[in-house]
């Protein structure tokens, strides 16, 4: 997501490299901020203590991470609500670009192929 935003012009070339440095960066757009809220709104979560998990996503989603699936699923689970809102946020406001990545979310956690 990081990588496309740049592409296409979302994240300006004064970012710092890294991909936490680009989601921080695509976290001050006023479309996220919206977004983010409508996401704390729906989950009856408090904005305040869903803001701080901005800075840890990348983190949390590399830990979680396996396989490439075509579409991106949130598993509940996974993440705390806070997370959970900051990471639909931002797979929300992507959908909307040209040729965003789709996504869902699915209840319970991720099953591990073996």
């Amino acid at each position: 997501m990081v990588y496309y935003a740049k592409l296409i012009k979302k994240i300006g070339t004064a970012c710092p490299p890294g991909i936490q440095a680009g989601l921080n960066e695509l976290a001050k757009a006023p479309k996220f901020t919206k977004v983010l809220r409508d996401e704390v709104a729906s989950r009856g979560l408090r904005l305040k203590a869903v803001t701080p998990c901005i800075a840890l996503v990348y983190e949390k989603v590399f830990q979680r991470a396996r396989g490439n699936d075509f579409i991106i699923t949130l598993y509940k689970g996974d993440y705390t609500a806070n997370e959970g809102a900051v990471l639909a946020a931002f797979l929300r406001m992507q959908s909307e670009w040209p040729y965003g990545l789709k996504w869902r979310e699915e209840v319970g956690k991720r099953q591990i192929e073996r």
